[in-house]
C-alpha cells in the first residue's frame, strides 16, 4: 500500500480518502441529487480527526501474501468523537475504513 497524504498545519496529515459501499442493495436511493460526500480526515501519530464528521465504526485492514483483505483492528465510534484513538500498539501500513451507514471512506495510512 501506498501513503497518500497532504500536509496540513499542526502536524496533522490529511487522508486521501475514497468512498466505498458493503452491500448497494441496502443503500437508501435518497434524492438522488448529489454523490456522497467525502469528509476530510487528518492524522497525528496514533490520532485520528474526523473533523466534524461522525462515523459508526473505525476499521484498520491489511493485505496478506495472498491479496486477501483481513481486519486488524475495529472499532466503534462515539457519535459525537472529536479525536479517535488508534492503540499505540499497531503500527504498520494499513488500509483505514471510516463507516458510516451502508458506505465506508477509506485510504492508506502509515503509523
Amino acid at each position: 500500500m501506498n501513503a497518500n497524504f497532504s500536509s496540513v498545519s499542526q502536524n496533522r496529515i490529511r487522508i486521501d480518502l475514497h468512498v466505498g459501499y458493503y452491500n448497494p442493495t441496502n443503500i437508501d436511493k435518497g434524492i438522488g441529487r448529489s454523490p456522497v460526500q467525502i469528509p476530510s480526515i487528518y492524522m497525528d501519530g496514533h490520532t485520528v480527526y474526523p473533523d466534524g464528521y461522525s462515523f459508526d465504526e473505525i476499521q484498520l485492514v491489511s493485505i496478506d501474501e495472498n491479496g486477501d483483505y483481513y481486519t486488524v483492528y475495529s472499532s466503534e465510534v462515539a457519535e459525537d468523537a472529536e479525536t479517535i484513538e488508534i492503540p499505540n500498539y499497531i503500527t504498520d501500513e494499513y488500509e483505514i475504513r471510516l463507516c458510516r451507514g451502508g458506505y465506508y471512506f477509506y485510504g492508506d495510512i502509515t503509523i
